[in-house]
């Protein structure tokens, strides 16, 4: 024999069915064959990404520079450039930065940094003319702890696509 029971409406609140708006970003590189840096703004409207009430996307600023310091002869094919590189974010309370080092010989590059206070970060690349194909891992070693994660794994692939420029300089598109 079954006991009915009064079932009582649910006072949960629903938001909007659907949300949309606009995002700006701007950002700024300054290089040259040695060295290069840049700031980058994220998120310039601040968007409300509130589903019941607001909420509002806070601004991220981003600034990161860094040199390529040959060693050996520049002219030679068995030149090893070496990249030290400083990245810093800040998004309202939350700050970052990430000191890093790279080294290139021929078509490899071997990379290693640090999230402060989070994860040791290696890099393996094979880079030619026209493609570079990156993995990258992150082993954890803030208190989550690597073995709680798993780290994390990251592929890249960049493809350098070339065009000509008036007066018949040659720039390098990067498509991330």
């Amino acid at each position: 024999m079954y006991k009915r029971q009064f079932i009582y409406n649910t006072n949960e609140t629903f938001g909007v069915g659907r949300k949309s708006g606009i995002d700006f970003s701007a950002g700024l590189l300054l290089y040259t064959d040695r060295y290069f840096g840049g700031v980058a703004f994220h998120h310039l409207t601040q968007p409300d990404e509130g589903v019941i009430g607001g909420s509002k996307l806070p601004m991220k600023m981003s600034a990161h520079i860094g040199a390529n310091l040959l060693v050996g002869n520049v002219s030679s094919k068995n030149t090893i450039i070496i990249s030290p590189t400083l990245l810093f974010m800040q998004q309202q309370d939350f700050r970052m930065l990430l000191p890093g080092i790279t080294t290139k010989y021929k078509f490899i590059s071997l990379g290693v940094s640090y999230r402060s206070k989070d994860a040791f970060i290696t890099t393996l690349a094979f880079q030619n003319k026209f493609l570079r194909v990156g993995y990258s891992y992150d082993y954890t070693t803030s208190q989550l702890g690597n073995e709680n994660t798993g780290g994390s794994h990251e592929v890249g692939l960049t493809w350098f696509v070339n065009f000509k420029k008036k007066r018949g300089t040659i720039k390098t598109l990067r498509l991330i």
